[in-house]
């Protein structure tokens, strides 16, 4: 399928509002255009796992850091506490996406997660230059909505785990300048519950371990400032990544 037919009609939501729009403007097409002039010859693999640079910082709002970590803490205390079950959850996430991955079949619904997961394991095996960057890229880019969130599939609402799933994508695909940062950055920091800690799915909605982890680790992908640098493949801080695989 050629681009140009992809970046047609397009319906998008935004905000639970269905928006009907005719076409892409050609700044999308000076983006590719320049972006190609950037990253070199078509078909040279980049690194497995690209990390964002930290030198370029965005420096608003106000990450809640010890209230989280708290409340992080607090839940595992609580052995019997149904967050306590969420957080276990987490720590086997990796399987579940593992295995929902194995379950893709041709025609199938497209999922950020389920993307994640390929575009990740292509990365690991180096093998990134077998995805045509551009189409994926806008594809993904197309998940902010005005609130500045990102959905996991078009006409579904912003949540916050997608900020994992959609930016480090991104990242491994080198596309990541193509969504607004600073209103993701935002809506994220919306999200907090800065009294006793947590990050919900939306703001205003009740916080759990999923969603304070993502929203962390998806502020570290957006290189907010003093949180360590997370690999987009592995999901694991840099220097955990490094001290594995070197030691």
């Amino acid at each position: 399928m050629e681009k140009a037919e992809v970046k047609g009609d397009v319906r998008r939501m935004r905000d639970g509002e269905e928006e009907q729009q005719d076409g892409q403007p050609d700044l999308e097409e000076q983006q590719i255009r320049k972006l190609a002039n950037r990253t070199g010859e078509a078909g040279t693999p980049p690194p497995p796992s690209p990390v964002p640079d930290r030198t370029c910082v965005i420096k608003m709002g106000e990450l809640a850091a010890e209230e989280h970590a708290k409340y992080i803490l607090t839940v595992e205390k609580k052995k019997d506490d149904v967050e306590s079950v969420l957080m276990e959850h987490l720590r086997i996430n990796g399987v579940y996406w593992g295995l929902t991955t194995l379950d893709i079949w041709p025609g199938a619904e497209l999922h950020t997660g389920q993307i994640f997961c390929c575009i990740g394991a292509l990365a690991i095996t180096g093998c990134l230059h077998y995805v045509d960057k551009d189409l994926l890229g806008w594809w993904l880019c197309e998940r902010q909505v005005k609130s500045g969130g990102l959905n996991g599939r078009p006409e579904k609402l912003s949540d916050v785990c997608y900020s994992w799933w959609v930016l480090s994508s991104l990242i491994m695909i080198d596309r990541v300048h193509w969504i607004d940062k600073e209103k993701l950055v935002k809506f994220i920091l919306d999200c907090q519950d800065k009294e006793n800690g947590g990050i919900s799915d939306r703001p205003d909605d009740a916080v759990d371990v999923f969603h304070t982890y993502f929203g962390i680790a998806g502020l570290s992908l957006l290189e907010y400032p003093r949180l360590k640098a997370i690999d987009p493949a592995y999901a694991l801080p840099v220097d955990v990544v490094n001290r594995i695989f070197l030691n």
